[in-house]
């Protein structure tokens, strides 16, 4: 039986049960020998750097079998998806290696670290000793050309083949609607594929093992080691996020679908939000205990939550018997027209200089010295600044302080207007609290999306198919713009809250699903599906009307 594929240089018939491998080849002007062993093609796969494809919308590993007509779009290990299966698939390894060389050693994974792979380290005296045997075993490993073998069992055979020591794993395939999952096998080690892998250890790029004071760091070559600033940084959220999990017994997707089955979901609520409020308060105390601080600077990424968060410092502050006024970084946009563009040639609103920043800096000496000063407000329906006569007059007494909150909050071209004893600065950030199992990560691209398609879907008109189309464009710009300046907060506040997947487990089901088979955003929606998939979706009933997540989801008592 031959089947037609479709190719980006042309159309192919192929015997059923080819793997996809081998047209992507021939496409390529490669002749293979027809033959079962793909691992003996390594040498072809590393010149051309394909790990992967896109297969009729779904990330597809090269070993898979040409079973009907099909379209087939490779993709290399720069692509987003063949970074991810590159690092699930070293991930696996990493785990495989430390099982031969240190099986009383546990690792846990932790937040990632310039798109490596942080774990921490338990079990274990010596580090250094510990990360050489590992480099060694995983390089042996690496030239051994394992394959990755996949296999689809019943959920009681998988929790029979793979480590299940917190039984995290038993708890994510009781709420997997998936009744077959997939074991991936690579040499002795086998774990439960939450997406595809390379075909085997030799498609792996160059990937070393570093040692850090606080664990180990899975990175691709050449290595990107943190600046201690960053790392501290982040490491330190982590830990904080961490801990919060752990008071509420649920650092794993598998433990929040738990709680959620049994009926313990408001209580998580009600735990997670309070958490939240506490440190907010904190963070309001800290600022009160620095009294010549006037104006307080807040950033973070998009639909990192900055808005509520605001709204909610400033409450606190209130309480400890300080007034505020707030004014948006939004409102001193540009009209789009004199918006510098990207290398797409489309405006690029991440960047600095779509602001009008001499206004901003001006303002802001105004405000600091008592002046009543006129603060403009902006059409985004025009994409333009509104009228002089709609701008606003403010003045900051001495009893107040200055919120001013935008994705350039922590830009010191901005900061610097302001003496460095009078100000005071927060990051928002939403780091993903849980992950899927001890050693597999919730991806962080994920869980902040759906926060951004929800929003926009539900408030702004716009779909899911946009927002995924423009997502890339917004982390280039917050690579660039946004988090260089994280480190130089005074204060981090993650908005992730462990219960919001639950949350937008129903919401962004219905939103990804509009998007269309032949868009370019198929691929990302259809993947983002499978990772919710694992989710046990939760009514939004109990979330507080000034919870965060009712920035996106609504029912906020926030106007936004």
């Amino acid at each position: 039986m031959l089947c037609k594929v479709v190719l980006p240089n042309g159309v192919q018939e192929v015997e059923y049960g080819t793997r996809i491998f081998f047209p992507i080849m021939r496409d390529l002007g490669v002749e293979l020998c027809d033959t079962e062993d793909v691992r003996d093609c390594w040498e072809v796969a590393k010149s051309k750097n394909i790990v992967g494809a896109n297969v009729d919308g779904l990330v597809t590993r090269l070993t898979h079998k040409v079973i009907s007509n099909c379209r087939i779009e490779p993709f290399t290990s720069k692509n987003y998806f063949g970074q991810h299966m590159v690092m699930r698939s070293a991930s696996c390894l990493l785990m495989a290696a430390v099982k031969q060389v240190a099986p009383e050693i546990r690792l846990e994974v932790g937040q990632s670290l310039h798109s490596q792979l942080f774990y921490e380290v338990h079990n274990c005296e010596n580090i250094e000793s510990l990360v050489q045997k590992l480099n060694n075993k995983f390089q042996e490993l690496v030239k051994a050309n394992l394959p990755f073998k996949t296999s689809r069992v019943s959920s009681s055979v998988a929790l029979q083949m793979v480590d299940d020591p917190h039984g995290d794993r038993k708890q994510l395939l009781h709420g997997w609607v998936n009744d077959r999952p997939v074991v991936v096998t690579v040499g002795e080690y086998n774990d439960l594929a939450y997406g595809p892998f390379v075909p085997s250890t030799r498609f792996l790029p160059p990937i070393k093992i570093v040692g850090l004071d606080e664990g180990l760091l899975l990175a691709l070559e050449p290595v990107k080691v943190p600046e201690k600033s960053f790392k501290d940084f982040m490491l330190n959220s982590a830990r904080q996020a961490k801990e919060w999990n752990r008071r509420m017994n649920v650092d794993t997707v598998g433990k929040l679908n738990e709680l959620i089955v049994s009926g313990k979901g408001p209580d998580l609520i009600q735990i997670s939000e309070t958490m939240h409020e506490l440190y907010i308060g904190d963070i309001a105390k800290e600022i009160i205990n620095r009294p010549d601080v006037r104006v307080v600077f807040i950033s973070g990424p998009s639909s990192s939550g900055k808005t509520s968060t605001v709204r909610r410092l400033s409450t606190h502050l209130s309480t400890l018997g300080k007034e505020t006024i707030y004014i948006g970084l939004d409102d001193y946009y540009l009209a789009a027209v004199n918006c510098p563009k990207d290398e797409n040639g489309e405006y690029d609103f991440e960047a600095l200089e779509a602001l009008n920043v001499e206004r901003i800096k001006s303002d802001l000496r105004s405000l600091i010295e008592g002046k009543p000063t006129s603060i403009p407000h902006y059409d985004f329906v025009r994409q333009a600044p509104c009228s002089k006569e709609k701008e606003t007059t403010m003045q900051l007494r001495d009893d107040q302080i200055l919120l001013i909150e935008g994705i350039h909050g922590l830009n010191p071209v901005i900061t610097n207007s302001v003496p460095k004893e009078r100000a005071f600065s927060v990051f928002v950030s939403a780091l993903p609290q849980l992950s899927l199992d001890h050693v597999n990560r919730v991806p962080t691209t994920y869980a902040r999306l759906l926060r951004r398609i929800i929003r926009d879907r539900r408030y702004r008109g716009i779909s899911a198919e946009s927002t995924i189309l423009r997502w890339p464009s917004v982390r280039r710009g917050e690579n660039k713009h946004i988090f260089p300046y994280q480190h130089l907060a005074d204060a981090m506040f993650n908005s992730a809250l462990a219960y919001e997947l639950a949350i937008f487990r129903s919401y962004g089901w219905l939103y990804l699903m509009e998007v269309k088979e032949d868009s370019p955003a198929y691929l990302m929606a259809r993947d983002m599906l499978r990772f919710l998939s694992l989710v046990v979706p939760m009514d939004n009933e109990w979330i507080p009307k000034n919870s965060v997540l009712r920035e996106f989801v609504g029912g906020s008592i926030y106007k936004y």
